[in-house]
């Protein structure tokens, strides 16, 4: 008997948390990226942290985000297309340019006490 509530408990925890968190295909969900380049989605009406500051989702277009300078980041764009921030330092993130047809495995690097920068393969990352 024990065993089943708890794997009640269980079931109903994992609904709840399933009720929280929007589906992938959800329609007015705002996209943002995860500290390791991933496009994730959040409601609207909910915050969520682009890399340098919290933003709130009013609509998959339109996110306000509070005005600030993130001399640490550089600004990335996955293969979705989902722009964000990364931190510098040794971690490599697969980067899609605007007009490129394939990505590039980059890093954030600074170059500069006060600029950064991403420093790119030449090898090309298939879509």
């Amino acid at each position: 008997k024990q065993w089943y509530q708890r794997r009640v408990r269980g079931l109903l925890l994992h609904v709840f948390l399933l009720l929280l968190s929007p589906a992938r295909g959800c329609k007015e969900c705002c996209p943002y990226l995860n500290p390791r380049g991933h496009t994730r989605y959040t409601s609207p009406g909910h915050s969520f942290f682009n890399g340098c500051v919290v933003c709130t989702c009013i609509s998959r277009d339109l996110q306000l985000c509070p005005l600030a300078a993130c001399p640490d980041m550089c600004t990335v764009r996955n293969k979705s297309g989902v722009t964000g921030f990364v931190k510098v330092g040794r971690r490599r993130y697969k980067v899609w340019g605007e007009e490129e047809e394939c990505g590039r495995v980059c890093r954030c690097v600074k170059v500069r006490s006060e600029r950064t920068r991403l420093l790119c393969s030449k090898k090309c990352i298939r879509r």
